[in-house]
Order: structure tokens, then sequence, then C-alpha cells
């Protein structure tokens, strides 16, 4: 009897120990758990509440604002249309058109007018006219073509409207007409009104345009015209229609650096 009494007790003291063990192992585990880092959270909630408590996150969401790819893309806007190398300033097919006929331009300086330059082919000349009032003459690629430049100030006559002196060029045939207005971008304008026309007859090309700069005193107006300086005035001037298209491109591509 007293046999099967030590026997239960055995299986009460190691049930007993049983129980004390694997509470002291929860318990472990337990602590391990409450005192883990904070990585051991899931990781998509984790994320989520320190996106929605960062600075940064919050103003983007207060203050719309350009993505970087839509600001790459707004940045490389005018090198993709294909316009040459003009500070970003956009321009009507034609203008780009006849613009990039002159390849790798390089500045050519009025010296008249401070801050004045053509995108003119290399090897190009600028002959200053040889008295105010005059037209001077640029040469690129062998041909020339005169212009001159007008503000009220100066007085006398200015640029001939371009309806006047269509006049001279009876029978002539239109291949390019520009009337369009312009906007200055950055530190250059390339003028703020432009007319030009592009015209042939007896088998070759003259042209006549302007371009007002506004300015911020006054406005300056450039005419251009195919051929010399003796020639502009009467509208005489007749190129192949190659050089004259060159040319034409050399006119559009004055600017003004503001």
């Amino acid at each position: 009897m007293k046999r099967h009494i030590s026997v239960i007790a055995t299986l009460i003291l190691a049930a007993a120990c049983g129980d004390a063990g694997s509470g002291a192992t929860s318990g472990s585990a337990s602590g391990a758990k409450s005192g883990a880092p904070q990585t051991s959270a899931k990781p998509g909630a984790s994320a989520s509440a320190k996106t929605s408590s960062t600075p940064a996150a919050s103003a983007t969401a207060e203050t719309p604002a350009l993505s970087a790819s839509a600001l790459a893309s707004a940045s490389a806007a005018p090198a993709a249309s294909g316009a040459p190398a003009t500070g970003g300033a956009e321009f009507s097919a034609d203008v780009k058109r006849l613009m990039g006929l002159v390849a790798s331009p390089v500045d050519l300086e009025y010296t008249t007018l401070a801050g004045f330059l053509f995108k003119a082919p290399k090897g190009a000349a600028l002959t200053p006219a040889p008295a105010p009032g005059e037209w001077s003459e640029i040469t690129a690629d062998g041909a020339t073509m005169a212009f001159f430049a007008h503000s009220p100030s100066d007085g006398g006559e200015g640029c001939p409207k371009l309806a006047d002196m269509k006049g001279k060029a009876k029978d002539a045939k239109t291949l390019v007409e520009i009337n369009e207005k312009q906007k200055p971008w950055g530190k250059e304008s390339y003028g703020d009104e432009v007319s030009f026309w592009l015209y042939e007859k007896d088998g070759k090309a003259g042209f006549y345009g302007t371009k007002v700069f506004k300015g911020p005193k006054e406005a300056t107006t450039y005419c251009f015209a195919a051929g010399k300086a003796s020639e502009a005035a009467g509208l005489k001037g007749l190129l192949a229609k190659d050089k004259a298209e060159l040319l034409a491109g050399v006119a559009l591509g004055l600017y003004n650096k503001l």
C-alpha cells in the first residue's frame, strides 16, 4: 500500500514538474516576442507606417509637383523636337526647317548693336553698313544677303512692310510665308514678331522678312533681303534656291541675348 502511495506521489510530482517546465518555456517565448525588434512586424505594415510619417511624403501629397520623369521629358522637349540648339525656344515647322539648314551653326555677332547675333554657318562673314541707316551684308557659302536694323530713336524711315515689298517682286511664286509671334525663352529672344516671305522667280529664289524685338525701352526691327545691299531696297536679289533657303535660315536665326 505504501508502495502504491509512493508511486502515485512520484507521478504527481513528475506532472507538476512538467507543467512548470512548460510554463517556463511558454513564458520565455512570450518574453522573446514582446522584446523582439520591430523588424519582426510585417514588412508591409512597417513600410506603410514609416511612409505616412515621413515629412517628404506628406509634403508631396499636399503640394502637387511634376514627377522626375515629367521634368526630364519637359527639359528634353526642345532638343527632341529637332530644332537647332536655341536655348529651348520653340518654332513653327517652316522656321524650324529653314534654321535647320544651317548645319553646326556658330554665332556671328553684329557688333554695331550689342547683344545681337546670327546663327550662321562656319566661315560666314558679316560686313557692317558703311554708314548708319544703310544695309549691312552677310555672306555664307558663296551667297549674300542684306539686312538693316532700325529703332524709332534712330529717326528716318524704318524697315519696309512685307506687304509693300511683295509688290516689287511681281509674278513671284510663294514658297514659304511666315507670320507669327514668338516668345523669348530664358536669356535669349529670337524676336517677338516674325514676318518672312520666301519666293521663286525666273528659276531662282529671293526673300524678304522682318523681325521685331520689343526690348525693354523701345523696339528694334530687323529686315532681311536676298542679294547684295544695293539690291535690297528694290528686292532685286535672286539666288539659287538652296542658297536662298540657307540665308533665310541665317536671317531667322538672328537672336538677342537679353
